[in-house]
């Protein structure tokens, strides 16, 4: 998973880090919540300090540094999640798992 959505993007999330996607509202705003498994790597690897300032207090408020805005990116919410099982789910051929 690739966050370049805002000024205070996470940038390359392995998917092996992600523990859970949540969805947060605030107003009219929809954000895609990444629960990560070691947040402070995230937030530790933000060289500008007011980026990681936010990134942390993202952390304390939600259980994680990495909030991407729906209405940024370049698809509705249904098939942003979607995207997401598909990716992070895929289905494996004759096993009858995924």
């Amino acid at each position: 998973l690739w966050d370049h959505s805002s000024g205070v993007s996470a940038g390359f999330v392995p998917w092996g880090d992600i523990k859970k996607i949540n969805y947060s509202y605030s107003g009219t705003n929809t954000f895609l919540v990444v629960m990560v498994k070691k947040p402070d790597k995230f937030i530790d690897r933000q060289t500008n300090l007011l980026k990681k300032l936010a990134m942390r207090m993202n952390y304390k408020i939600s259980g994680s540094p990495i909030h991407i805005l729906v209405s940024l990116l370049d698809t509705d919410l249904h098939t942003l999640n979607d995207m997401i099982a598909t990716k992070r789910y895929p289905k494996t051929s004759g096993t009858g798992l995924g």
